[in-house]
């Protein structure tokens, strides 16, 4: 943004190439560069980093929860690998507390 800010500041009269933001033309080649022509790519280009900041936060919210889902699903998927007998245990208390109740 600075760059282009510049580039027109440097024109002093007449542009001689487009200016660029992020792939956007902002200002066409052959317009006359005034104080008002300046302050519209300031404006411009503070739009565009801010829309890009916003999407930039939005994204590390979407693989925050990404990669949280993932760590408690291997969280999950280990503990089950690592202590397979306290489901099969559980289940014999349970068979075993049906019968005593039962006799």
């Amino acid at each position: 943004m600075q760059r282009a800010v510049e580039t027109a500041d440097a024109a002093k009269g007449v542009l001689e190439a487009e200016i660029y933001l992020l792939g956007d033309v902002v200002l066409e080649a052959g317009i006359k560069v005034t104080k008002t022509v300046i302050n519209r790519v300031e404006r411009e280009g503070k739009k565009k980093l801010d829309a890009f900041d916003k999407e930039t936060v939005r994204m590390k919210d979407a693989e925050s929860l990404v990669a949280d889902s993932a760590l408690d699903d291997a969280k999950a998927g280990l503990h089950d690998e690592l202590h397979p007998s306290s489901r099969r245990r559980s289940s014999f208390e349970t068979r075993s507390r049906s019968s005593t109740a039962s006799a």
